[in-house]
């Protein structure tokens, strides 16, 4: 009986601890050391040029420099301020770590980075798997965002934008939440393929595009008069989502956390 006592008090024990975040890793300065467990109501914080590892129930969460985060419960979050990477993790049965800021909130099923400036922008972007983003208003309004897909958001507006095209493999490149002084992480085959299926598309879309290209080249050349004179709306639909994508990758310092401005991450 005493045994039996015993295991299940030891069980009790180990549920409980398992509802503890855990700070793993920290690079540079935070406001609790590795090892710290956190419970709901914890606050966690990193200053400049810091960076950390916080494991959840049920996946993880990296923090970039002057981030601050509110433990809610053991796979939700606050997020005050900052850049985070939220990793869920995978399984048969994938459950989704909730991300929260004071107009949003957003559930994660896969790896995402999300950056929140508390009155300026939220820009979240879906690395595997997916999210789903809803307003904390009465429209509840939701964006389901895929792999690849980056949404640039001014917490005040009332509608949630369309998303946009990101190079994944670039941004995995560039990353500094993924960087070599953290150990992969448990979505890293998952990731590897996301940007992998994108590669692929990209470069079908490109080897369709030159042959319709071929085609209208030789439809061209057997007309009376010049098409170059006339302006195919598809064109500039074309390129107005182009300069559209410009003007976005303009308005974003730095969205891959590595401390530098970015170049190239957008698919035109």
């Amino acid at each position: 009986m005493k045994t039996i006592l015993s295991l299940l008090i030891a069980f009790m024990v180990v549920s409980v601890e398992a509802k503890e975040a855990l700070v793993k890793i920290t690079l540079g300065k935070t406001s609790a050391p590795a090892m710290t467990a956190l419970k709901p109501g914890g606050r966690f914080t990193t200053s400049s040029k810091s960076r950390s590892e916080v494991s959840l129930d049920n996946g993880l969460i990296r923090t970039g420099s002057n981030t601050s985060i509110l433990l809610q419960s053991r796979d939700m979050i606050s997020l005050e301020k900052g850049l985070t990477l939220v990793a869920s993790k995978p399984s048969f049965f994938r459950r989704r770590i909730q991300v929260q800021t004071p107009s949003h909130q957003l559930s994660v099923k896969g790896t995402a980075q999300i950056y929140y400036s508390p009155g300026n922008a939220i820009r979240v972007v879906v690395i595997e798997g997916s999210m789903t983003i809803s307003l904390n208003s009465l429209s509840r309004e939701k964006v389901t965002l895929k792999a690849g897909q980056v949404l640039l958001i001014n917490p005040t507006d009332a509608e949630l934008p369309e998303p946009l095209e990101i190079d994944l493999n670039r941004l995995v490149a560039s990353a500094g939440l993924l960087a070599d002084q953290f150990q992969p992480l448990p979505t890293q085959d998952l990731i590897s393929d996301a940007g992998r299926h994108q590669a692929e598309q990209m470069a079908e879309f490109d080897d369709n595009s030159a042959d319709d290209e071929g085609e209208d080249d030789a439809d061209e050349s057997d007309e009376d008069f010049e098409m170059d004179e006339f302006d195919d709306p598809s064109d500039i639909d074309a390129r107005n989502e182009e300069l559209l994508h410009a003007a976005a990758a303009d308005a974003i310092d730095d969205l891959d956390g590595d401390g530098d401005p970015d170049d190239g991450l957008f698919n035109p």
